[in-house]
């Protein structure tokens, strides 16, 4: 084996192994899953507050977008538009579009599975066990 054909190999693999971590960081970074427990009266609502702003720069990114993933069978989700100016931090006293998200139990009392994902500057998919009471 010469030097030219063992530094080529060296270097075909270190792009390789450079292109996977790369690739492993991005994924990792774009979508994160989060499951929650939480308990509701009938008839009530649970709110989750999603803000999508960067932190460092203080900058809007708009409204994050909202999907439901797996359906709740007793109840339902309700989403609203909303700026809200933040309160404290670095950004205290900036507006920032913000989605606020209920799940809205509905009139009979048991356990429910839901999910829903917020994509903003990442995607976050929420896994949520509910106990209607």
């Amino acid at each position: 084996m010469t030097l030219k054909t063992s530094a080529f190999g060296f270097f075909t693999v270190a792009i390789f192994a450079f292109a996977l971590v790369l690739a492993d960081v991005h994924s990792a970074s774009a979508q994160e899953t989060r499951n929650l427990t939480r308990r509701v009266g009938v008839g009530k609502q649970i709110e989750f507050t999603w803000s999508n702003y960067d932190n460092r720069t203080c900058r809007d990114n708009g409204y994050a977008k909202f999907a439901v993933t797996q359906k709740p069978s007793l109840g339902r989700f309700r989403v609203v538009r909303k700026r809200v100016v933040e309160r404290k931090g670095r950004c205290r006293g900036k507006s920032f579009r913000t989605l606020l998200i209920y799940y809205v139990a509905g009139s009979t009392k048991g356990n429910d599975r839901a999910a829903f994902a917020v994509k903003g500057g990442q995607r976050i998919d929420i896994k949520l066990k509910i106990r209607v009471r």
